[in-house]
């Protein structure tokens, strides 16, 4: 996929031959679906993120309320949760080729 970044409108047959076309080139794979994968991995980082933060928030909430510590177990895991947003979305950007 090609994108022109100037808007000249020029013909798209022999690109690398003009020299006026300033563009860049996108990676993508054979079925031009470089878009839709990229848009999928954009969603799945951000609902791992919101995911994983909530999880940790309501399992903090529960043992508060559960051993009457109230906020720290809250607290204990909102930062875990975070902190497993983050890795997750590093496992994503690993998984989709981006180191």
């Amino acid at each position: 996929m090609l994108i022109n970044l100037d808007c000249t409108g020029l013909p798209l047959d022999n690109l690398s031959t003009n020299a006026h076309f300033k563009g860049a080139v996108m990676p993508e794979d054979k079925n031009e679906r470089g878009f839709f994968k990229g848009l999928a991995m954009l969603a799945s980082m951000g609902i791992a993120m919101v995911v994983s933060t909530f999880i940790g928030l309501i399992a903090g909430i529960y043992l508060d309320k559960y051993f009457d510590t109230k906020p720290w177990f809250t607290i204990i895991f909102l930062i875990f949760g975070i902190a497993a947003g983050f890795r997750n979305i590093y496992e994503l950007t690993r998984k989709y080729g981006f180191k």
